[in-house]
């Protein structure tokens, strides 16, 4: 009776680390064949997302090859937001979900720098990833070499590791049981065989152990990966805003001297393209909050600056106003229209005494003869009444703008 073949399992394994550590190198010895580009030079050969299949033993296994988080050129928040996009493609090519994070290192490398790769990392997927992660050093080839040099010849990997210190150290205490040495210039079959089993075997355990690391966990983290992206763009941010704020704080400036209703509309545009550029950037982090805040100052010092305008007419309106019942007192001789005295009255609190013949002409709309004095005196007290009026428009509109320029010097501190 022929023997049940066994079933093919499929594994996906993404490979993680910086320029010049060996991923695609890793990547090769993985998959037995030469097909990712390598490269120990300064400067990546991986700058896109590639993945390639083998078969070994009962599995199927797919590894793809990506650019490293915080490499050599990818320092900036655009260049992170790139890489936070390459690895969602890396996940997305691992139909089900990921086996197994492949972290490759240099065994005489791994520096606090290192360890903060690793922490963006941990930004980018969150803390399930920890769950499949494989730690792979490479440099096996000159391990023992290096043992015997220094004195040490037969000591073992794992010995070295706890032997050492700093952020090699707590790498090694936080992935001890899932720490591989490889040789990826191996050539003997046998060793390289071996090597091969134990990353494939090793990423299977993990899958059983704790399960595949699937989409849903990176769409999970996306708190995260937009912090980290907003974060480290932060201070080109700071200043791109700063400098649109600038611009409509000239733009505000400029209204107090004259707006007409165009001139508002168009800034308050600018105030909320700003104001949308802003969120957008902000990606929900709040880390653009204040920048925000200075925005809305602008914007609200546009009602105080509406005001002083508004002021300002009703001071020359009182202005002319003013004028125009002096003159009419002047040409007329002590005589005036009833619909003059009454306003007069209004304005200056004074009582008309007037005997019902009077009173009976001014209903009429006839002039009535004023006396010299009497004139004289309306005059003097609607001038003082004016005044006063002016006076306090005057103190409104010097508030309103200490008010504007206080939240000028706000947004711009």
């Amino acid at each position: 009776m022929a023997a049940k073949l066994e079933e093919e399992v499929e594994l996906c394994l993404i490979m993680l680390g910086k320029t010049g550590a060996g991923k695609s190198a890793t990547g090769n010895t993985i998959l037995d064949q030469r097909l990712f580009n390598e490269s120990s030079n300064a400067s990546s050969e991986t700058k896109v997302v590639s993945s390639k299949f083998t078969r070994f033993d009962n599995f199927i296994v797919k590894v793809v090859d990506c650019p490293g988080l915080m490499d050599t050129d990818l320092k900036s928040g655009e260049d992170k937001e790139k890489a936070v996009e390459n690895m969602g493609k890396a996940i997305g090519m691992c139909n089900g979900g990921v086996d197994a994070f492949i972290v490759v290192t240099k065994r005489d490398q791994f520096t606090a720098e290192n360890q903060k790769s690793l922490d963006a990392l941990k930004s980018i997927f969150g803390d399930k990833y920890c769950d499949n992660l494989i730690v792979v050093v490479v440099g096996g080839d000159t391990f023992q070499g290096d043992m015997e040099y220094e004195g040490c010849g037969g000591k073992d990997f794992h010995t070295w590791c706890r032997e050492q210190t700093g952020p090699f150290r707590k790498l090694y205490d936080d992935f001890n049981d899932r720490f591989l040495l490889i040789n990826n210039r191996e050539k003997d079959p046998d060793k390289k065989l071996k090597q091969r089993r134990e990353i494939i075997h090793m990423a299977n355990s993990l899958k059983k152990l704790n399960g595949k690391y699937t989409s849903t966990y990176f769409k999970k983290a996306k708190a995260l990966q937009d912090k980290l992206i907003v974060e480290e763009n932060l201070p080109f941010l700071n200043e791109t805003i700063q400098e649109r704020l600038g611009l409509l704080t000239k733009d505000l400036l400029n209204l107090k001297k004259s707006m007409s209703g165009s001139d508002r509309d168009k800034f308050l545009q600018k105030v909320d393209d700003l104001k949308k550029e802003i969120r957008e950037k902000d990606r929900g982090t709040g880390l653009l909050n204040k920048l925000m805040e200075k925005v809305k100052s602008v914007e609200s010092a546009l009602d105080d600056v509406e005001k002083t305008h508004t002021l300002a007419r009703k001071i020359e309106q009182l202005r002319k106003g003013e004028a125009g019942w002096s003159n009419v007192f002047k040409r007329s001789t002590g005589l005036a229209v009833v619909s003059g005295i009454t306003a007069g009255a209004a304005i200056t609190g004074l009582a008309v005494a007037a005997s019902p013949l009077v009173l009976g002409a001014a209903a009429a709309g006839y002039l009535i003869s004023v006396p010299t004095y009497a004139f004289n005196t309306c005059e003097a007290m609607f001038s003082y009444k004016k005044k006063q009026a002016i006076s306090e428009e005057k103190k409104q509109i010097q508030a309103v703008k200490e008010a504007i320029e206080s939240k000028v010097k706000k947004q711009t501190g």
